[in-house]
């Protein structure tokens, strides 16, 4: 229990962060922030989780969710937010061109939000706008 508790926390931490950051990108739209706001991602990542945004890449589609279930003993909420932030941050990538890694995590929001559609008691109009923008994202 207790690590299912820490590990919701640090990703709801980690959420707000991103959050806050990614509205000061918005509004100053400026790819060298980027750069330093995925460092940033990464560090929190690595401080909160143990794991870094390669990691979370290499880890393949087909073990993802069983892995975060097993490893951080993550749940519905977890995954939520854990789909949130890899959205955000593979916008980031492709902001700064680096298309693959913004494919792959792209991929991986894309699965988190479909298992979340798959699990969740209620429709979400949020969890399938992101599936389609993801669709349009990696299919253009």
């Amino acid at each position: 229990m207790g690590v299912e508790d820490y590990f919701m926390r640090q990703i709801n931490q980690l959420g707000k962060v991103l959050g806050k950051i990614i509205a000061e990108l918005l509004k100053l739209n400026n790819p060298a922030i980027a750069g330093e706001t995925i460092e940033l991602i990464n560090e929190q990542l690595i401080t909160a989780l143990k794991i870094d945004i390669d990691s979370i890449i290499k880890i393949p589609l087909n073990r993802f969710i069983i892995t975060f279930e097993k490893d951080y003993e993550a749940n519905f909420s977890n995954f939520e937010d854990l789909a949130e932030m890899l959205y955000q941050v593979a916008h980031l990538y492709a902001g700064q061109n680096e298309n693959n890694k913004a494919h792959e995590l792209f991929l991986r929001a894309k699965l988190l939000y479909n298992f979340l559609l798959s699990e969740s008691k209620t429709f979400s109009l949020q969890y399938n706008q992101r599936i389609e923008d993801i669709e349009t994202t990696i299919n253009n």
